[in-house]
């Protein structure tokens, strides 16, 4: 489940005020690790070098590998946003009409 942006905000506000983790998680039904996703800035920096070093210690064959998951992914994720997101479809179809007036 993806957080709009309100709840995030809510979210920010209800962890300054002392709420505990778990009990953020529970009530937004998310996972602990979105929880410090959205609202610790050092779990944020430490993950994004974990993720940074972790790829490019990969061999070559396998970061080729992980490359084409995400990139099955990440075509089923936007097909099925696509479709079922009408505000979506609606910014995707206005993104492309601006990038072929931009090619003329």
């Amino acid at each position: 489940m993806k957080l709009t942006k309100e709840q995030i905000i809510e979210l920010k506000e209800l962890r300054k005020q002392g709420k505990k983790r778990k009990d953020l998680a529970k009530m937004f039904n998310v996972c602990l690790t979105t929880i410090d996703w959205h609202t610790n800035e050092d779990f944020k920096g430490r993950f994004k070098e974990y993720q940074k070093k972790w790829y490019t210690n990969l061999p070559d064959e396998k970061k080729e590998l992980y490359f084409d998951k995400r990139k099955e992914y990440q075509r089923i994720y936007h097909k099925n946003r696509y479709s079922l997101d009408p505000e979506f479809k609606k910014r995707q179809l206005e993104c492309a009409k601006r990038y072929q007036k931009k090619n003329k």
